[in-house]
């Protein structure tokens, strides 16, 4: 097929363009993203996680995640840098869900991109990534590969990064009084973040001691103030 497009002035003057589409037999396979709003808001310091499923598999099928490079979206190589987007091909033998030899109910094929990690800086903050699974299969196995087509098939999902606020120094006075009697005042300064993510929630709190460690149970922060418009707290101190 040979699709074109007319685009016209007021003048009459035009111009178009063509593109050619091929149609073979067979049933490309059928590639389900699901959704998570939590990928609108990924942290570039936590991993991001994105669940797929392919269906209408068979044997030598290829599934593969990319990055798309394109304006408005950031790029990284995915194999390169973090170590993923590595393809894989099935086959008869390595896939206990085959039911025959032809096809595969549904294939899950995960992608997570992590955090921060040895040479891997993470995602940038406050930016949006297109990533892409690709799905190939032959519609002959059993032919040579001189002779073999395929279809092909793919889905594109779009996360954005949000990075948390930059707090500033958290000031104490007095640094020292007597418990349940000294009047102790937390302050600090506005938080730096993007304009949209305004206004910000303060949460201020304190714990008992300082030398657990802060994966002990016992590690209680007590919350004595949260406000998302002041900057200044007040509280009395136990022993």
């Amino acid at each position: 097929y040979v699709f074109t497009v007319h685009v016209w002035k007021l003048s009459s003057n035009s111009t178009q363009v063509r593109t050619k589409v091929s149609v073979v037999r067979g049933s490309p396979p059928v590639i389900r993203i699901l959704p998570d709003p939590r990928l609108v808001h990924v942290n570039p310091a936590d991993n991001a996680t994105v669940q797929a499923e392919v269906s209408g598999l068979r044997e030598c099928c290829r599934l593969a995640w990319g990055v798309v490079e394109e304006p408005g979206y950031q790029f990284f190589d995915l194999s390169g840098l973090v170590g993923l987007g590595d393809a894989i091909t099935l086959t008869v033998d390595e896939t206990l869900e085959l039911e025959t030899k032809e096809t595969l109910d549904s294939k899950e094929f995960p992608l997570i991109v992590p955090g921060p990690i040895g040479k891997w800086p993470g995602l940038l903050g406050d930016s949006r990534y297109k990533l892409r699974l690709s799905a190939s299969c032959p519609v002959c196995p059993n032919t040579s590969p001189a002779n073999k087509r395929v279809v092909e098939s793919h889905a594109d999902v779009v996360i954005a990064t949000n990075s948390p606020p930059e707090a500033q120094m958290l000031q104490v006075t007095p640094s020292e009084g007597e418990a349940l009697l000294t009047r102790f005042t937390f302050s600090t300064r506005s938080a730096s973040d993007s304009l949209p993510d305004f206004p910000l929630l303060y949460r201020y709190g304190y714990k008992v001691g300082g030398s657990r460690e802060p994966r002990d149970s016992e590690d209680v922060v007590h919350v004595f103030s949260t406000s998302s418009t002041e900057l200044e707290a007040v509280t009395f101190l136990p022993a």
